[in-house]
């Protein structure tokens, strides 16, 4: 006889389910999905899949003849118009579509239907990782603690202005980063089922190259905590991962890295600089932290629970080893991305890249909790500092475009061509958007447009 589920398990449970929903509930409340050039090829591609059964764009260069010219699109080796990016979150967004336009929930032919589909699976992916970083901080805190936690992640960082709004491939890369770390948490002192831990690690891959460094550091976690080099075997879903991307890429375009060196080739004259990796990277390493206009202390300052944790990782404790290697992975992943010439990510909302690191923190944020919450005065230091990261992220998701601030709209420079902009205290993105205002595009999602075709007359 199959024993009952216990309350507090039944209890987690429910506390999942309540977070997912309104989670999601919340990154759609905008009803708009942010329309910028590197994501709209997913989310056409996407809507071409459902509709044509191909990855090519060639009928919507046919409907917009303007999309030719974006960097974002280019011509593969067969002469087809693709997508620059990764088709990970295309195949996502292709499968919800596919789903709602068969049932009648949609018809993927309406306007904004691209749209509406772009950002319910963008919102549903960033959403799942938000539920796995509670279920992975409860393995080392309370159940309340780690639904702050989650909060925390998922509305209190640019998970919800930036990740959740469309298919950026950070919503599948962190998805993915997420679910690897949750699988390490469940069995501290055991290695998790390598071949689900790879794919994991694979997917985030497949979506984004730019976190190998983590990727590659909790593989050889896996790996060692296994105690024999022969587990590597264990991660063949990785390496499976890695060879359809890169067969994707010889197919498409002839280069099994797909067209990132020419997008490489091109940065020098779209974002000012002299090359992809910058001779200064503590300038980045500051940046991703500090810059009053990208870092993720002034944007999401409730990150420092994460830092508050560090000290785990040298208790010698329970999991302290897997925080180490938690800590290295971070710390790669950081580095990386501190390297990078264009270390700001070019038109967003505060930081971008450092949002790839934040599931990595999720035990950290757990242990730091646990010790913080401890002190009165602290619990209320850590209330203001939730209060204002969840404020700056909601008016981003309510007010932020694109090409406020980043292009000059109000302000006479281009922070990609006029860099000093990162800096400068008089001239703050978060004052800029809150000028700004509502958006005028709030709630589109919410019209018919999104769901069905103008009746013809």
């Amino acid at each position: 006889m199959k024993a009952a589920p216990s309350p507090s398990a039944t209890r987690t449970t429910l506390t999942a389910v309540l977070l997912g929903v309104a989670v999601f509930a919340i990154y759609n409340a905008n009803g708009r999905e942010i329309d910028i050039g590197d994501s709209a090829p997913s989310r056409l591609a996407a809507r071409e899949v459902v509709l044509r059964g191909t990855f090519a764009l060639d009928q919507c260069i046919k409907e917009r003849p303007d999309y030719a010219d974006w960097p974002s699109i280019v011509v593969g080796r067969d002469g087809h118009y693709r997508s620059a990016y990764s088709f990970a979150p295309v195949v996502e967004a292709a499968a919800v579509g596919t789903v709602l336009h068969r049932t009648g929930a949609i018809d993927m032919a309406a306007p904004l239907s691209a749209s509406l589909v772009a950002k319910l699976t963008a919102s549903l992916i960033t959403t799942l990782a938000c539920v796995l970083a509670f279920l992975t901080a409860r393995r080392r805190t309370t159940d309340l603690q780690a639904f702050l936690i989650a909060i925390g992640l998922g509305l209190g960082t640019g998970l919800w202005p930036t990740v959740s709004q469309t298919l950026w491939q950070h919503e599948t890369a962190i998805f993915g980063l997420m679910a690897a770390v949750y699988l390490l948490e469940r069995h501290p002192e055991k290695p998790p089922p390598l071949w689900l831990l790879g794919l994991a690690l694979g997917v985030a891959g497949m979506a984004r190259a730019q976190v190998t460094p983590a990727i590659a550091v909790l593989a050889i976690a896996a790996i060692w905590r296994a105690r024999t080099w022969r587990a590597a075997v264990g991660l063949w879903t990785l390496a499976a991962c890695a060879g359809v991307t890169a067969a994707v890429g010889l197919y498409w375009f002839g280069n099994v890295l797909g067209p990132r060196m020419a997008m490489l080739a091109a940065m020098p004259a779209t974002h000012l600089v002299s090359g992809p990796l910058s001779s200064e990277p503590w300038i980045g390493a500051l940046g991703l932290l500090v810059s009053p206009n990208r870092g993720i202390l002034v944007f999401s300052p409730i990150v420092v629970v994460a830092l508050a944790g560090l000290s785990g990782a040298r208790s010698g404790g329970r999991g302290s080893r897997a925080l180490r290697w938690y800590g290295a992975a971070a710390l790669a992943q950081f580095l990386t991305y501190s390297a990078f010439s264009v270390w700001w990510a070019g038109y967003t909302y505060g930081p971008r890249y450092v949002l790839d690191i934040l599931p990595l923190l999720v035990p950290f944020a757990a242990v730091g909790l646990a010790r913080l919450a401890a002190r009165r005065v602290v619990r209320g230091l850590l209330v203001l500092l939730l209060v204002w990261s969840i404020a700056v992220s909601a008016l981003g998701a309510f007010c932020y475009a694109a090409g406020t601030w980043n292009s000059g709209i109000e302000d006479p420079d281009d922070v990609d061509l006029k860099h000093e902009r990162l800096w400068d205290v008089h001239d703050l993105q978060i004052a800029t958007c809150l000028r700004a205002g509502w958006r005028e595009d709030n709630f589109q999602l919410f019209k018919l447009a999104a769901l069905r075709r103008p009746a013809v007359k």
